[in-house]
């Protein structure tokens, strides 16, 4: 089973530019966005910033923004469904071995 999970904000910096080992680039943002929380009185709102990184297609489609520039991210990953803690090492253990 598969989350989806969105993020939109503005860009806290200029895009850092690198590359990895091989020599591919590589994009490291900081995302300012807002961070919502349902407590027992309701809904509570927190600014962030989050550090992301991008590799491939995906740095070379950004590596020209500038700080201030709005963004939308999404992506998927996968979702633990089993309750018991050894089915959940089971299951985190498959996933790596097919990366």
């Amino acid at each position: 089973m598969l989350s989806q999970l969105y993020l939109s904000g503005r860009l806290a910096a200029n895009p850092e530019l690198g590359q990895t080992k091989k020599g591919y680039l590589q994009v490291k943002i900081l995302l300012a966005t807002e961070l919502v929380r349902k407590d027992g009185s309701g809904f509570q709102a927190e600014n962030v910033v989050l550090p992301i990184s991008f590799f491939g297609r995906e740095a070379e489609a950004i590596q020209s923004l500038t700080q201030g520039d709005f963004i939308t991210l999404g992506g998927k990953f996968p979702r633990l469904t089993k309750k018991e803690a050894r089915a959940r090492l089971k299951e985190i253990k498959r996933l790596l071995l097919a990366l």
